[in-house]
């Protein structure tokens, strides 16, 4: 079989397993805002050494957590890493770290009732609650091993989001791509960037010189495409938005995703190698904002202005109704979301939607 047609089954086995562990997952939905349910990161661990590395955040304004389960897997899937390892790292270090998911009982007993636990006693898998933060996942492997495996985060539960996810590793050619699947459940837009020369500043030696982008939907159709960001067709809202790449050569797009299970790829431009990461941050000024639609109907809520009254309405009518839409764009379906209204973007920027998310919780 060619290479480009195994990268296509392997598309599309991913999406066929994000969809059927999401539909297990569906009946724990929430009104809450939750973008992503779901990431992996496909990438080759060499040695024990070429690591790969996840990264997550987790928002809220409240004093509340989110369930996340997270797993390094390998045989069941039917890839390469015999033994894989994860250890989870938070704001002051080591959380916790796994390498076989039998091992800790209690850990065992919790995953085991989730009914995600791996499908080989030799993967790992974490289950928390953790508080909004920064996280990093890092995927390796046991005794030096070297394979391809996968690092897995799941949404268990919670009134936390999760709003930003990122995986680097050791990027090859061919099957060997950096490869992630992601799930998303409130549609939203999101950047999705391609990130190799940056890296170098960081201290990252061999870092990818010129990283390109696909964006696969559920079918393993490529719906997106970029190279260099700034010839992307929406880079000018990119860089508005503050989240265009430190170079020219990396790669950004800005898409707007219904809910369902995607595949994104990061390749070197001409099979070039080397270390890259893939970003992907949700947008909450998409054109399914959910936290207006359970206060909708009313007038005032506690703690908010006037000000904030007009604009929570302004932007859920001008993102939820056709002429609202409509108006909210100026007659250009391209514009997006409500940004593009004077009026409305000028209230929008009065509105302090954090502040008023932990005054009103629920």
């Amino acid at each position: 079989m060619h290479t480009k047609s195994r990268l296509s089954c392997t598309i599309h086995r991913f999406a066929l397993i994000t969809v059927f562990f999401i539909a297990c997952l569906a009946e724990k939905a929430t009104a809450q805002y939750r973008p992503f349910l779901n990431f992996s990161g496909r990438a080759q661990v060499v040695n024990g050494q070429d690591v790969i590395i996840a990264g997550f955040i987790i928002q809220s304004t409240a004093t509340t957590t989110k369930q996340v389960l997270l797993r390094g897997m390998g045989p069941s899937y039917g890839l390469s890493l015999a033994d894989p390892t994860i250890t989870l790292y938070g704001p002051n270090g080591v959380i916790y770290t796994n390498n076989n998911w039998k091992d800790d009982p209690n850990q065992q007993n919790a995953i085991a009732a989730t009914g995600f636990q791996p499908g080989n006693d030799l993967e790992s898998a974490i289950l928390l609650n953790l508080p909004a933060g920064s996280y990093t996942i890092v995927l390796g492997a046991n005794d030096g091993g070297t394979g391809i495996g996968l690092v897995e985060l799941w949404d268990m539960g919670g009134s936390a989001s999760i709003v930003n996810l990122s995986s680097r590793a050791q990027v090859g050619t061919g099957d060997n791509a950096l490869i992630a699947g992601m799930y998303v459940g409130d549609g939203t837009r999101a950047v999705i960037r391609g990130i190799g020369p940056t890296l170098g500043a960081y201290g990252i030696q061999g870092a990818l010189q010129n990283p390109t982008l696909e964006l696969h939907d559920a079918q393993g159709t490529a719906i997106e495409y970029n190279d260099d960001w700034q010839s992307y067709s929406q880079s000018a809202e990119i860089q508005q938005l503050g989240l265009q790449p430190g170079n020219d050569l990396e790669s950004a797009i800005l898409p707007t995703l219904a809910p369902g299970p995607y595949t994104v790829i990061l390749r070197g431009l001409n099979d070039t190698t080397g270390v890259g990461m893939l970003e992907m941050y949700a947008l909450e000024d998409a054109p399914y904002p959910r936290i207006f639609q359970d206060w909708f109907d009313v007038a005032n809520l506690p703690n908010e202005t006037g000000t904030q009254t007009v604009a929570r309405h302004d932007i859920f009518w001008t993102t939820h109704n056709g002429f609202g839409w409509y108006w909210a764009t100026n007659g250009n379906p391209y514009a997006g979301d409500y940004r593009s209204e004077t009026l409305v973007y000028t209230a929008a920027q009065a509105y302090d939607i954090a502040a008023l998310r932990a005054a009103n919780p629920n």
